[in-house]
């Protein structure tokens, strides 16, 4: 059927249109329409730009579905528009194409598609029910037109490609764009209104504006880019990836709608800053930090330069997460701190509002927070860290929150200003002992509060980091309103030490009690003899540390009495000091307790407990003993190195006196690859009679080697060698002392490449190996191997001994024959298990120490082989035989008392092997068989990297290889009778293998000492048992450089038809 198509002018729409003559109420032709595959096409010709003249068409005859362009090309004057309408489908075959401007214009039933074509126009309008599909194409909008047109998205946006922006378009909430995946790019000087977020799968790049106005609210995870604005004045939460945004965050630019943005990371926001006349919330559920380029601040508008209008923005923090703010902003709307915690990193991260704080606020930074109001609800914690102090109007702390103020070295009164202030809850110190001020002969008194009124109410309980004030027994503390000035918050506090200087509640003692394991309380105080205290017993020189915290001196000390560490730690700074110069007092270490740190001790050292100089993780300090030390039967001392050559950093104790006793000495590897040493590194060095012993008290291995603790000269230091080191001066005239040192190797090495070694031996086979003698001229055949050994090699130069245990059952079968009468060609597939136990040893330390270690494997081995007989009937002559297998084991290595590990390989072999068999008959039927043979094999092994327990790397084990052998086979063909006949034969053979076995400790690279150049020597027998069963065995030995061997041996049964 022909239709025709009128170019008409619709007053309605300003616009001409194309029209079909059934385009109103002819519901057939709706029908018609909509069983059409791709719905409605229309392309544009690329043709017209070429067009010297037009010809305005009134009428276009159709043939079917499609418009007769007749082979000409169809263009309209300026100001015209395409527009379809129900029920008159536009085909991808008509090429029309606007001169100047040109409207794209879609209703229900209509369906654009670009089909990988480019295309430009004015302006696109999608009605509801039709469709605009990219499909792969470029369209362009609004570049260049005369007019600013409006666009509209009301229908289906579909497709890839592109979609560039160059006038405003409105989404609205009809349309579907969920199955667009095309990159949106908003020029400068457009705009994207939407009142949906689902603006499809693609990427969108901002130079201009998108403005999101959803009711609905929802989720925008398109990823963004550009330097243009993003706008919602509804509830919108962000959460691609828009790291390369740097553009402007608009929130809520309308008086009557609360507008929020929620983002749950830092990439959600990009780097883009942020005006909120809305409210901001920071969600999500790990921790994170908002970017130096999401500078908050407030929405205003503008009359040329002149502020004419604002909408105060606020920041909220929700989740359990930890977000931190580390730069100004200027926002003013306020803060909330509904959950989790906010750490504010800068003195204007909170901008200038009120701040109501339900989780915890930790306000980080040196310097002053202003802040309009600020209130603490019950579970609230608001902390002013070291140096930090706060300006406020109103300081409201409820009942059941938590001050927490750190007193700083540099810490001056006030910490806090305000306007008002109301006090209740917990006010919890931190840093007492940080302070300039020394505790010493006078109460200290500190201003923490200073209001402008009378300060209301107190706070519930005091602590002191985090213990109750009362337990706190080394300090009287005491919190209060200024009895003379109502409009001031005091903290009054002394050490119990100087207690008897002053009228004080609590009697002078030395005892620093600090219960919880976590608490730690640094004194910045020295602390010096004093009169002694008859009503609490103490000597006025004697410091006792109980509890399980740590108690940290910061500072030269010359009390005289004893040092008793009877429980948790007693730590020295870098500057602190027990005792004067010369002084001869103890410090006792109690069973259990630890002391310690990078200080010095004036005296003698007498350990039934732990002696440490690092935190975990941390190296290189050194712990002066300037006395003599000794250890108790169960002390231990421990050392954390970064372990490698004589040079490495590495903890030091240093005793000036003598040693006595027993001590056990741990040490930790720190990021230490491992190296071989000389002297050694030195951990304890001793100025006097070292008497005193010192047990290594576990093993160490790094890298490939393994550490141990030696005495020499009466220091002691840890060596990764087998042998004493040589002495300064060994004879050398040349003045160089360059002796070798064998270093001791860990016993794992052997292990894995014991592991390795087996897995690429037991996938080697030939064809005698697989088929048994070559005297059957069967069409097919079944058979089954089993082959059990013991192998025996070295590894590190010699000094790791590898033992192997093997076996494997192999079964196969053809699976193809072809023959002619005089060649023959068979195919077949094989399977096979294999396992294999390794002892390793290593090399023996000059202390006497051994080591061993083990290694398991157990996998399959799939494949395939092939076999071509130039003489199909008796296999005599030529043969060329080929296989390929494809492995995967399980392996794990047992390191003694260091722990297993496990991990995964694969390895796959393709063989190609040929010989020439020459018969010599003898008398009785009897046959000597000669034949010579070469086989070359290529084999690939992976195997999984995996560290240790003591953080060692162990890797570079892939490699690729090749494997070559030449031999002679020998057999005899012995018969009994018509069908059974016995089979002797012997075979030698030079095996080469082009790359050895090796494995990386830490990328320390060993290698097994696997000879390239092998012999290997076969004898064995077969039984042809019948004309279709046969057995054969054999045993194999093997033998090269370096020590070693292997013998095998192997039973096959085979089954012919």
């Amino acid at each position: 059927m022909n239709r025709t198509y009128n170019i008409v002018w619709n007053a309605a729409r300003n616009m001409y249109v194309v029209a079909s003559e059934l385009s109103r109420g002819d519901s057939r032709m709706k029908t018609q329409v909509r069983s059409v595959a791709a719905m409605v096409l229309l392309a544009l010709s690329p043709l017209s730009a070429q067009a010297e003249s037009t010809s305005e068409v009134t009428n276009a005859m159709v043939t079917g579905e499609t418009v007769d362009a007749s082979d000409r090309q169809h263009s309209y004057s300026s100001g015209m528009a395409i527009s379809a309408y129900s029920g008159s489908p536009l085909d991808k075959g008509a090429s029309l194409k606007a001169q100047v401007d040109n409207v794209l214009e879609l209703e229900s039933g209509n369906a654009y598609i670009l089909n990988g074509e480019s295309q430009s126009f004015d302006s696109v309008s999608v009605g509801v029910g039709s469709m605009l599909d990219l499909d792969g194409g470029e369209l362009t909008i609004g570049h260049g037109s005369r007019y600013r047109w409006v666009s509209f998205f009301e229908g289906i946006v579909t497709g890839s490609g592109l979609l560039n922006l160059y006038s405003e378009l409105n989404i609205r909430s009809t349309s579907d764009l969920s199955g667009l995946s095309a990159t949106i790019n908003i020029e400068q000087g457009a705009q994207v209104i939407s009142e949906t977020t689902n603006l499809g799968r693609g990427d969108i790049v901002v130079d201009g504006l998108l403005s999101i106005f959803s009711p609905a609210g929802g989720d925008l995870s398109n990823s963004l880019s550009g330097s243009g604005e993003v706008s919602t004045v509804w509830d919108l939460t962000v959460s691609g990836d828009n790291d390369s945004f740097n553009g402007t965050w608009i929130i809520g630019a309308n008086k009557d709608m609360d507008a929020d943005l929620a983002v749950a990371d830092a990439s959600a926001l990009g780097a883009g800053n942020i005006i909120n006349g809305g409210t901001l919330t920071l969600r999500g559920a790990e921790d994170w930090t908002l970017n130096s380029g999401n500078v908050i601040s407030d929405y205003n508008t503008y009359d040329g330069d002149t502020i004419v209008g604002s909408y105060v923005g606020k920041v909220v923090k929700e989740d359990a997460n930890t977000i931190t703010v580390a730069h100004a902003n200027t926002y003013s709307g306020g803060t909330g701190i509904e959950a989790g915690t906010l750490n504010a990193d800068h003195t204007g991260a909170l901008g200038t509002g009120d701040v109501a704080n339900y989780a915890t606020l930790n306000l980080n930074a040196a310097g002053q927070y202003t802040l309009t109001n600020i209130t603490t609800f019950d579970g609230g914690t608001t902390s002013l860290a070291a140096g930090a102090t706060l300006a406020t109007g109103i300081l409201d702390q409820q009942d059941g929150s938590v001050l927490s103020i750190n007193l700083g070295t540099d810490a001056s009164s006030p910490i806090i200003t305000a306007h008002d202030a109301s006090l209740g809850g917990t006010l919890n110190i931190t840093g007492i002992g940080n302070i300039n001020n020394p505790l010493t002969h006078d109460p200290y008194a500190f201003t923490l509060i200073d209001a402008d009124n009378a300060i209301n109410g107190d706070f519930d309980t005091l602590t002191v980091a985090g213990m109750e004030a009362r337990k706190v027994d080394f300090l009287t503390v005491d919190s209060h309103v200024n009895s003379a000035d109502d409009t001031q918050y005091e903290l009054t506090t002394s050490l119990s030490w100087y207690a008897d200087e002053k009228l004080a509640a609590t009697d002078a003692h030395g005892t620093f009690t600090l219960s919880d394991p976590n608490e730690n309380f640094t004194l910045n105080t020295e602390l010096v003899d004093v009169n002694p205290n008859s009503v609490t017993g103490w000597d006025g020189k004697t410091l006792t540390k109980a509890g399980d915290g740590t108690l940290t001196l910061n500072v030269a000390n010359t009390w005289s009495g004893d040092t008793r560490v009877n429980d948790g730690t007693l730590w020295l700074t870098d500057s602190g000091v027990i005792g004067a110069s010369g002084s001869t007092q103890a410090v006792n270490v109690a069973e259990g307790a630890t002391f310690g740190g990078s200080g010095v001790v004036n005296g003698d050292v007498y350990n039934s407990g732990n002696i440490a100089m690092s935190h975990g993780g941390e190296t290189g300090n050194t712990l002066t003993i300037n006395g003599n030390y000794h250890g108790d039967n169960g002390s231990q001392i421990n050392i954390n190195s970064q372990l490698g050559d004589d040079s490495s950093p590495t903890d030091k104790l240093v005793i000036s006196g003598d040693t006595s006793g027993n001590t056990m000495v741990y040490v930790a590897n720190v990021n230490g690859k491992g190296a071989q040493t000389k002297n050694g590194i030195e951990v304890i060095d001793v100025g006097g009679q070292s008497s005193g012993t010192f047990e290594q008290g576990n093993r160490v291995q790094i890298g490939l080697y393994e550490y141990r603790l030696y005495e020499d000269g009466g220091d002691w230091y840890l060596r990764s060698q087998s042998s004493v080191p040589p002495e300064p001066d060994d004879g050398d005239c040349s003045g160089t002392d360059d002796t070798p040192v064998t270093p001791q190797y860990r016993p794992d090495i052997g292990a894995y490449l014991g592991n390795q070694w087996m897995v690429r031996n037991l996938q080697m086979q030939t064809l005698y190996d697989r088929e048994g003698s070559q005297y059957h001229n069967e069409d097919g055949s079944v058979w089954m191997r089993f082959k059990a050994g013991n192998a025996a090699s070295q590894a590190a130069d010699g000094n790791v001994d590898i033992n192997n245990n093997y076996s494997q059952i192999q079964l196969g079968g053809d699976i193809l024959t072809w023959g002619n009468g005089v060649q023959s060609l068979k195919a077949g597939g094989m399977a096979s298990y294999v396992n294999a136990d390794t002892d390793s040893t290593s090399n023996r330390g000059a202390d006497g120490s051994q080591f061993s270690a083990s290694g398991n494997v157990g996998g399959y081995n799939l494949g395939i082989y092939a076999t071509w007989f130039a003489d199909a009937q008796h296999h005599r002559g030529l043969y060329v035989d080929s296989w390929y297998q494809y492995g995967f084991y399980n392996n794990s290595v047992q390191n003694g008392s260091e722990g297993s590990e496990s991990y995964d390989s694969t390895a796959q072999a393709a063989s190609l092997e040929g010989g020439y068999r020459y018969d010599i008959a003898l008398e009785n039927q009897h046959t000597l068989s000669l034949t010579p043979q070469a086989q070359v094999v290529w084999q690939r092994y992976s195997a999984d990297s995996v560290t240790d327990n003591n953080g060692t790397r162990i890797s570079g084990q892939d490699s690729d290889n090749w494997n070559t052998r030449l031999g002679l086979r020998v057999d005899g063909k012995l018969h009994k009778n018509k069908t059974s006949i016995i089979q002797p034969f012997a075979e030698v053979n030079w095996l080469y293998t082009s790359g050895d076995v090796a494995v990386s400790f830490d990328d320390a690279e060993t290698k097994q000492g696997i000879p390239s150049n092998r012999v290997q020597a076969k004898v064995g027998i077969q039984v042809n048992l019948d004309s279709q069963w046969s057995i054969t065995g054999q045993v194999v030995g093997e033998t090269g450089s370096h020590n070693y061997n292997d013998l095998n041996g192997s039973l096959n049964l085979r089954y012919s038809w």
